[in-house]
């Protein structure tokens, strides 16, 4: 019997700091995590990151997860009240 894709597939690791930017623009470039500006990570919550199905296992549910694990050091960084 053959097993559905989803069962399959290896979960996808929480990404930290040092991890690469899992998709998008900074994707191609391989940059980490840290260095992704906290403008780029505003940007891609409010389109829809922020709904996103967080445990869904996909690349944008990774960054969901980080960028909420990280908000308030991205508040810091951005003091301009961007996250609120």
């Amino acid at each position: 019997m053959v097993k559905p894709i989803g069962e399959i597939l290896m979960p996808l690791k929480e990404l930290d700091d040092t991890d690469i930017m899992p998709f998008g623009q900074y994707y191609r470039t391989r940059t980490k995590m840290s260095e992704v500006p906290a403008s780029y990570l505003h940007w891609l919550w409010i389109n829809g990151l922020q709904k996103h199905e967080l445990k869904q296992n996909t690349p944008q549910g990774a960054v969901a997860r980080y960028i909420e694990r990280n908000l308030n050091h991205l508040k810091k960084e951005h003091p301009d009240g961007i996250w609120t």
